[in-house]
């Protein structure tokens, strides 16, 4: 039950979301004035990092407070569902490596950035 809870509300911010796909970064980076276009998709980028780790710390502080999950268990979900990333790392080398990640797999440009994201850093970390 814990789990079908958590995947609901993942699923409700996902679809109430902006949705941009490595389509249009790709299109932007290649068209636009490469200067502002780099500032806005290098914050478009970490604004989805936040937001992931936000609603998934939202999601399991609301289960805390229900007492449906203990903090412990809190603690261990996010652990196993968060991102796996140096704390170092700058907002520019994140980007670089969703921006890497787009250009190496052209059949999933269609996706929305947010998960390209995800996906980028779970493969690089």
């Amino acid at each position: 039950m814990k789990k079908c809870i958590i995947i609901f509300y993942l699923f409700m911010a996902s679809i109430n979301g902006q949705y941009v796909t490595g389509n249009d970064l790709l299109s932007d980076m290649r068209d636009s004035n490469k200067n502002e276009v780099y500032v806005y998709w290098i914050g478009t980028v970490n604004g989805n990092i936040q937001g992931y780790e936000f609603g998934i710390r939202s999601v399991l502080n609301e289960l805390e407070d229900n007492g449906m999950i203990s903090q412990e268990e809190g603690y261990d979900i996010y652990e196993r569902i968060g991102y796996k990333k140096p704390n170092n790392l700058t907002e520019q080398q994140i980007f670089k490596i969703v921006w890497k990640y787009i250009n190496k797999h052209p059949e999933k440009r269609h996706m929305d950035l947010s998960e390209l994201t995800h996906m980028a850093l779970q493969e690089s970390f």
